[in-house]
């Protein structure tokens, strides 16, 4: 049984070790990169979230392992339900890890924050990017603006939102300085571009010229040249329209042969059902001039069902019956051979009618029906619903007589402009085909686009559309140019161009009315008052992305790198253990106290060993953190001084293993997916 025992213990080291090993892994190349995207300038919040990501998916599995080491029972006796038991363990407590770090960070920390917290950490955001960007130095702050991309520097950066909080010297020195740090950072930001705008403005200066003289002049001696044949060409359109509509009204006519065979058709097939219907309905259901309803209900029933067979719907049975006109004689002559026949009772009964509002008798209309198919034929061509489908169909009505009749029905002429549309040449929505002069104007207007649409390509563009006949300076002042000006030089914004300025009147035109703007933008946000960074403020949401940018990463990169020197330290220890499969009593002791031991190594060893020179090689650090320790809690103190001493001498091996691995290039899918799910779970604090 302790063979047994041994034997799955063993497994089971074996595995957790081998994990612990591989954890490491990503978790030293996550503090790598963390320290130097945050220790950089102009780190967005996009950057750091995505790195957050990355770094609560690490915390998960680091936690998870942590879980599975501290259970006891484990292993089990079995491998397989062992692993299964981890498993669980795994989809239990990573979820709990890295939704639940966002939430007690914002329920915690960001959402209940000051206004005052949220203006300083917005503040010192703006100072940790002018000191990286190495465009202003703070007294007191332990930066090397000689190499701001060393270890330390970047670490000093990475935790500048810590440090900021834990001197309130260096804070109100910041505050009072506001306004030199602000000029100071935007004039080097665009320091650093000018460069790239003045090579930017030199090309562009011999592009603009070129497309001039090589592309816009000579389209515009094509246009004259065109506009020399516009009468031929809008003569040769005007055919092309002539002959569209020959061809319409020739579709037309076929589609009016469609229709009447379609009516004849349905009138075989319905038409004697329909006049059993009627007579059925007339004379059958008609017995001595009494009317039986319940044979007209069945009758009327039946003919729904066939008539809807059609496809319009139903159709009053009335619509079949012949009208015919009762003359006034005939009505005289029908009543007194009624009233000879009924020995003047007839005729007693009409004048009633007539005496009491009645028609006394006589008809206007008479109703009859016929078999004859030539009436349901017509009578289908007549319905309504008959015919909105033709002009559902085809886009016209039944009965256009004649090809004028045609030629001014809308449509022709809505149809002949979609297919001018085509060939690019426009015309208004009122535009009718009597109106010859104003498709000629068209047309000229199409050989204008044509002509001058090709200098364009001089420019890698076809949507820079220029009129004709512009000389050198409007030309280059046009607008449709100063929008692709605007468009070549990193999106500016600018109001006027001038391809002939020399540099130095570019910086003066272009980059110092930039700088002056940019420096009273970010005044004003510096200026703000605090009461426009509390909740509903103008800077609220802002104020609380730059205290998630300033308090996320200090606790992240200090975490990580605490787990990183405690497996650092533990690793060899697991190894050993592996090698030791049954230790001695004493050495059983020592691996007991081990995990107190370890802990205290990581906490203490980087003062006493790592880094012994510390003091010498970083006075403004040092002096810096001996500032700290005065007016901030020891714990804090401490904490700063350990991880300013620490994470310089880690970062460079998270460093090699991100580019060894190509992190840069294979993260992004994986950090994707964690977004996507992180988006998903909302939990709101």
């Amino acid at each position: 049984m302790n063979t047994t025992k041994a034997s799955r213990d063993n497994w089971w080291a074996v595995l957790m070790t081998v994990l612990a090993t591989l954890y490491l892994f990503p978790e030293l190349i996550f503090n790598a990169e963390l320290v130097r995207t945050v220790g950089s300038a102009g780190a967005s919040a996009a950057d750091i979230h995505r790195l957050e990501l990355f770094g609560r998916a690490i915390s998960g599995i680091g936690v998870t392992l942590l879980v599975l080491d501290a259970i006891k029972g484990f292993p089990l006796r079995s491998k397989d339900r062992t692993l299964l038991l981890s498993l669980v363990v795994f989809l239990l407590i990573w979820p709990l890890v890295f939704f639940g770090q966002k939430y007690v960070i914002d329920k915690y920390l960001i959402d209940p924050s000051s206004a005052e917290q949220r203006q300083t950490a917005f503040l010192s955001l703006v100072v940790k990017d002018a000191l990286a960007a190495q465009a202003v130095a703070v007294e007191g702050l332990p930066f090397d603006s000689d190499n701001p991309e060393s270890p330390v520097s970047q670490t000093f950066l990475s935790l500048f939102g810590g440090l900021v909080y834990a001197n309130n010297n260096v804070l109100e020195q910041i505050k009072q300085s506001r306004q030199e740090l602000a000029t100071a950072y935007v004039v080097n930001q665009t320091q650093a571009q000018v460069p790239e705008l003045l090579a930017q403005h030199q090309q562009l200066s011999r592009k603009l010229r070129d497309a001039y003289t090589e592309h816009y002049q000579p389209a515009y001696n094509d246009y004259k040249q065109a506009l020399l044949d516009s009468s031929n060409v809008a003569a040769r359109e005007w055919g092309k329209v002539t002959a569209q509509l020959d061809e319409g009204w020739h579709d037309y006519q076929t589609m009016l042969e469609k229709a009447d065979e379609l009516a004849g058709q349905q009138a075989e097939q319905a038409g004697p059902r329909i006049y059993e219907f009627l007579d059925y309905y007339h004379d059958r259901c008609v017995n001595d001039g009494k009317v039986n309803a319940r044979c007209r209900e069945r009758a009327e029933s039946r003919y729904k069902k066939q008539i809807t067979q059609l496809g319009y719907g139903y159709i009053p049975h009335e619509h079949w019956l012949i009208e015919e006109d009762v003359s006034t004689g005939e009505n005289v002559f029908n009543s007194l051979i009624a009233g000879v026949l009924t020995g003047g009772i007839s005729l007693a009964a009409q004048a009633l009618s007539a005496a009491t509002g009645g028609d006394g008798g006589f008809k206007d209309k008479r109703y009859k029906y016929t078999n004859d198919t030539a009436l349901y034929k017509l009578r289908l061509l007549q319905l309504p619903a008959f015919q909105q489908k033709f002009v559902d169909d085809y886009g016209y009505p039944l009965g256009l007589a004649s090809r004028q009749a045609f030629l001014d029905y809308p449509e022709t002429g809505k149809r002949v402009r979609a297919e001018l549309r085509q060939a690019d040449i426009r015309l208004s929505a009122n535009w009718s085909l009597h109106d010859r002069a104003s498709f000629d104007q068209a047309v000229v207007e199409k050989i204008a686009r044509d002509a001058m649409q090709a200098w364009s390509d001089g420019l890698d563009e076809k949507a820079v559309a220029l009129p004709p006949g512009l000389n050198w300076q409007q030309f280059h002042q046009h607008p449709q140019v100063l929008a692709y000006v605007n468009r070549q030089l990193s999106g500016e914004k600018l109001t006027h161009y001038n391809p002939e300025w020399s540099d130095a009147e570019f910086k003066r035109q272009v980059l110092e009315p930039k700088v002056r703007e940019q420096a009273q933008q970010l005044l004003r946000e510096l200026a703000a008052q605090q009461n426009a960074f509390a909740d509903g403020g103008d800077f609220a949401e802002r104020g609380k992305q730059s205290l998630r940018a300033v308090i996320v990463p200090p606790i992240s990169m200090s975490l990580s790198l605490l787990l990183i020197c405690l497996t650092l330290i533990k690793l060899p220890l697991r190894y050993l253990q592996l090698v030791i499969r049954t230790p001695a009593p004493r050495v059983q002791r020592l691996f007991r106290i081990a995990p107190l031991v370890t802990l205290l190594a990581v906490m203490v060893l980087p003062f006493m060993l790592l880094q012994p020179n510390f003091n010498r090689d970083y006075p403004g650090a040092a002096s810096f953190l001996n500032t700290v320790s005065d007016t901030a809690h020891p714990g804090i103190a401490y904490a700063l001084e350990w991880t300013l001493r620490t994470q310089p001498l880690i970062m460079p091996l998270g460093a090699e293993l991100s580019e060894l691995l190509y992190f840069d290039e294979k993260s992004p899918p994986v950090i994707a997916l964690l977004d996507a799910l992180d988006q998903q779970v909302d939990l709101q604090p």
